[in-house]
């Protein structure tokens, strides 16, 4: 099984050393590897690959991976028989583009038209008709570090164990940040916009901190300030459920908290907030020196599909079986809108009314009957 190249330190690079890759949004023939990505190497610029079910001797053939805790792994070529042993031809470009050309069975399709080639960059979409719908990504091509102690493991495409889905690298990222976080005593602070699960990264980092029956004690605008002073110097986890809106008295009292040595292990007070912390006082911002940003969807559409997926389940008790128009429709709208877990719902709806998703048998317009199935659900999002 192939193993991706290590970097001297083992951490993830910067910015600048991000390559294109091409994550899996749907995938009806192995649908549990909705999410599996395909890797480009910095030593492949320039070079061939190989895209398909393999093995193909004259090409270096690439495989799909996927981010676990214990590291990046390999899970080998797709093996869907309605792919070619080769399907595509892929060529690295030193902007960062992939250029493919499709030597396969399966028609290549961009923009809606079938073409023999095309060149993709973040952002954009190919699909190998009605087989295999791809979104390309930013990806670093190191493994990722997740530094010393380990950021939890779960049924890859599903729930974690506090309710985060997501396999792109903004999810990663923030399940290490907040590993991360729970070993320092600073106060932390979470950013970002509604329905983008600040709460959830909330309940994981005060259950890092506490234990999994840990309780916080929840500050709101009508929280007395001595009560959640006791609270806190009792050894308590103080969660401020939005920083934006508690009054002068209280917000005095958490600017006297956060600058107090923590009364035991850990961050003892977490915060939320907006995107932004602009508008805030600067001086009760400045006693979250540890700060948290919970990426927005449109930073991570690859899970959209998994999130949908878990959605669908959760409101339709079975099986989500979308045929690619709704995957591509759920990928390529824009999801900066002021709920947007909330609009993909609705959206989730609106596809059930039109296309029956889930509450009848209708097969996909293939020549075989393949469903998307997707795993018990879990008890939260």
């Amino acid at each position: 099984m192939p193993t991706p190249p290590q970097r001297p330190d083992r951490r993830e690079g910067p910015q600048s050393e991000l390559e294109t890759a091409l994550s899996i949004v749907w995938y009806p023939a192995e649908p549990h590897r909705v999410g599996e990505v395909v890797l480009v190497f910095p030593e492949d610029e320039g070079h061939t690959l190989a895209f398909g079910r393999g093995p193909e001797p004259a090409v270096r053939q690439v495989t799909l991976w996927r981010d676990r805790p214990s590291g990046r792994r390999s899970t080998g070529p797709p093996r869907s028989p309605h792919l070619s042993r080769t399907q595509a031809l892929l060529r690295p470009r030193r902007d960062g583009r992939l250029d493919l050309k499709n030597v396969g069975r399966c028609p290549l399709v961009v923009d809606g038209r079938r073409v023999e080639r095309a060149s993709v960059g973040p952002g954009e979409l190919i699909e190998f008709e009605r087989r295999m719908l791809l979104l390309a990504v930013q990806r670093s091509p190191w493994p990722p570090y997740w530094g010393r102690d380990p950021v939890g493991d779960h049924l890859f495409g599903e729930p974690d164990d506090h309710g985060i889905v997501g396999e792109s690298r903004p999810a990663w990222r923030l399940r290490a940040r907040i590993v991360a976080a729970a070993r320092r005593p600073e106060p932390v602070l979470l950013l970002g916009a509604r329905g983008t699960g600040r709460h959830l990264a909330a309940r994981a980092l005060w259950s890092r901190v506490g234990g999994d029956g840990a309780v916080p004690f929840r500050v709101d605008a009508r929280t007395d300030p001595t009560e959640m002073a006791a609270a806190w110097a009792a050894g308590a986890i103080v969660l401020v459920e939005d920083l934006s809106t508690v009054p002068p008295a209280l917000a005095h009292r958490i600017r006297a908290l956060t600058a107090a040595p923590p009364p035991a292990p850990g961050p003892r007070i977490i915060a939320i907030a907006g995107a932004s912390p602009r508008g805030l006082d600067p001086d009760l911002i400045a006693g979250f020196p540890c700060r948290i940003r919970v990426s927005g969807l449109d930073e991570r559409k690859e899970d959209v599909p998994l999130l949908a997926r878990v959605l669908f389940q959760r409101a339709y008790g079975s099986r989500f079986r979308p045929p690619v128009q709704v995957i591509r429709e759920f990928v390529e709208r824009s999801w900066r809108v002021p709920d947007p877990m909330g609009a993909l719902s609705d959206a989730i709806d609106d596809a059930v009314a039109e296309n029956g998703l889930g509450t009848a048998e209708t097969p996909l317009p293939t020549s075989t009957n393949v469903w998307l199935r997707t795993m018990p659900p879990e008890d939260e999002l």
